[in-house]
């Protein structure tokens, strides 16, 4: 059991139940984002899509899906994980993940989506590692530093 807080309720169990991997997924750039190129950011995972606001969203090569059950007697609900959206991390991000014991890449998956971490835990448990990697890739785009001057 996990207190994941959705919907903004407090102190509900969910039950992550099962997970099943869904089929390869293709990136597309056909709605107004900007793919980068390779040559450009090699940091980036090829399916991923640098957005116009600085933030990247990654399409997992092996979507999860998550089936739960909300308390003992509730209807159990399906939701699918196909991409994840990742901001730029501050600096409560960083305390968060400098004080947490253990999984550290986890939480700093989490707070980069604004995932839940006992969610992202779960659904961390359940990815693909290639997709893990990706994940990896994204957050290192982000603590690198700006583009070189030249200097």
């Amino acid at each position: 059991m996990v207190d994941i807080n959705p919907a903004g309720s407090r102190g509900v169990d969910i039950e992550i139940i099962d997970a099943e991997v869904d089929a390869l997924l293709t990136a597309t750039a056909d709605d107004g984002v900007e793919r980068i190129a390779e040559e450009e950011n090699s940091k980036l995972p090829k399916q991923a899509v640098l957005q116009r606001d600085g933030t990247v969203k990654l399409p997992l090569l092996f979507p999860v899906t998550l089936v739960y059950q909300i308390g003992t007697h509730g209807p159990r609900k399906e939701e699918t994980y196909a991409d994840l959206h990742f901001r730029r991390l501050n600096g409560a991000d960083m305390v968060a993940i400098q004080e947490t014991e253990t999984g550290k890449s986890v939480v700093a998956i989490a707070r980069s989506t604004k995932l839940h971490a006992g969610l992202m835990h779960r659904l961390h448990a359940r990815m693909d590692a290639a997709d893990i990697v990706a994940c990896g890739k994204v957050i290192e785009h982000f603590l690198a530093g700006g583009q070189t001057t030249g200097r």
